[in-house]
């Protein structure tokens, strides 16, 4: 999906830019897609959302008991399809029990520095890995 939600802005201190980049948090629940109110195209996306969790989107939050609780969470540019879609179902059904996912943040803002005098790097190539950077700077940050 093509993630657009990245803007460069201008020339900071010491030779740096930044990019901002606005993430949305998901945690995935043990409810099932509602395949009745939900159109074939959204239940496709929300498939892989939920099916492929990258295993360094895996963690175990503590509780106060102590007790280590799974938690598999997906990070997208906010204004990105995967996160559209997930913002949809969840606003549609509210009311689902057990819930397919949570949405723990809907626009995160994330800030990443980089040196605007790298050689040899496309705009797109650049704006690509920082969000790519913001977005796992972000995960270790949840965690």
């Amino acid at each position: 999906a093509a993630e657009q939600s990245a803007e460069v802005t201008p020339h900071v201190t010491h030779n740096t830019s930044q990019l901002k980049v606005s993430l949305t948090v998901i945690g995935l629940g043990d409810g099932k897609i509602d395949k009745e109110r939900t159109s074939l195209k959204l239940q496709g996306r929300l498939r892989q959302l939920v099916e492929k969790v990258p295993k360094e989107h895996r963690c175990n939050v503590e509780l106060s008991e102590g007790t280590p609780v799974p938690l598999n969470m997906r990070l997208f540019v906010a204004n990105s399809e995967d996160a559209r879609a997930a913002r949809e179902y969840e606003e549609a059904h509210r009311d689902q029990r057990p819930s397919v996912f949570v949405i723990l943040a809907s626009e995160l803002p994330f800030l990443v520095a980089y040196d605007p005098n790298t050689p040899n790097v496309s705009e797109a190539n650049l704006v690509d890995c920082l969000r790519k950077q913001a977005k796992t700077r972000a995960l270790n940050l949840i965690k």
